[in-house]
């Protein structure tokens, strides 16, 4: 709050003082008081006048910026209200009661969408784990069924299940940490297990994988790892390029406070007005007319999980040439 506001605020006040003193000295003047203690007088109410309102300023800046201070350190805004102390003048009751109810309303209307939200992503959770049970029954039919029309639908298989296990860490994403165990990992074994679990759309896709073997050591979720590492393999498989040999390159970098796991690939790659808006939710691309089956999800959940992970994820493209990610993992956690 500036002086000069306050006294716009207050101008209507200022000016009646003014026009009382004024009223006074003229009527003190007709009675004959002589005009020096007339100028005494009007002098000392002026200042007394300017002492109330300056007093007042600084009551009212001091409490502005301490209402100020506690919205910025809030993390839920709407629970300002049962910070705020109790005003003594009846104007300022009266907004202070319209601010309670406001807040009392908001904090209901949260709780209730919350608990719809908690009960939706229970549901989903729950549509999940019921509808692995007839993926799982598709996947033995057609494994027991061999011939070119099976390999096509095992494949599609493959991608529903892909698209089914996003749903579910999706929903779980917002939660992670009452979901994960921190443990140490062996890189390159989440590496092995992600390629593994996306094996048969790899080799349908005829994307050779090479892995640089390591014995580094990682604290992290595995669980987790292993889905942010299938969610980017399947992004390379995506925006693969249609003629040429695709590959897709595992290999480690060393630095003095962390471990970096290089995941590139020789694809369509990204061009640069597009590389800040990756993270993006539904963002696809203009490279994206090869790539019928990208949501724009992945690498937006990867990015959250990575955040709540503690993973560094960095993406180093070039159009047509080839996609980098690196997932940064540092040697701080866990020495």
């Amino acid at each position: 709050m500036k002086f000069r506001d306050y006294i716009k605020d207050n101008i209507f006040g200022i000016l009646c003082q003014i026009t009382g003193l004024g009223i006074v000295a003229v009527l003190a003047y007709l009675l004959g008081n002589p005009p020096g203690l007339i100028c005494l007088l009007g002098g000392a109410w002026l200042g007394a006048v300017f002492v109330y309102y300056l007093i007042l300023f600084f009551l009212k800046k001091r409490k502005t910026e301490r209402m100020l201070i506690l919205l910025e350190e809030l993390p839920e805004k709407y629970v300002i209200s049962e910070l705020l102390s109790k005003p003594y003048d009846q104007e300022g009751l009266v907004y202070y009661h319209i601010l309670k109810a406001a807040c009392k309303s908001m904090m209901e209307k949260v709780c209730e969408v919350k608990h719809e939200k908690k009960e939706y992503k229970e549901y989903i959770e729950q549509w999940v784990h019921e509808i692995k049970t007839p993926i799982a029954g598709m996947k033995l039919i057609a494994s027991n069924h061999k011939g070119e029309a099976m390999r096509g639908i095992s494949l599609e298989i493959e991608w529903l299940e892909r698209y089914v296990e996003q749903v579910l860490y999706y929903a779980k994403s917002e939660t992670v940490e009452q979901d994960y165990l921190i443990r140490k990992c062996s890189i390159m074994e989440i590496v092995h297990k992600a390629i593994a679990s996306n094996h048969l759309i790899l080799l349908e896709s005829g994307i050779q994988v090479e892995v640089e073997e390591s014995e580094d050591m990682v604290f992290t979720d595995e669980k987790w790892c292993i889905f942010i590492l299938g969610q980017l393999i399947t992004n390379s498989i995506k925006y693969r390029k249609e003629n040429g040999k695709s590959k897709i390159e595992f290999f480690l970098e060393k630095t003095e406070h962390e471990v970096r796991l290089h995941m590139k690939d020789n694809g369509i790659g990204i061009s640069e007005e597009d590389l800040p808006r990756i993270y993006e939710k539904g963002f696809t691309g203009r490279n994206n007319e090869g790539a019928v089956r990208s949501t724009g999800i992945g690498l937006y959940l990867c990015h959250a999980l990575c955040e709540r992970l503690g993973i560094g994820l960095k993406v180093v493209s070039k159009e047509f040439e080839f996609t980098d990610v690196i997932l940064a993992f540092s040697k701080e956690n866990f020495e």
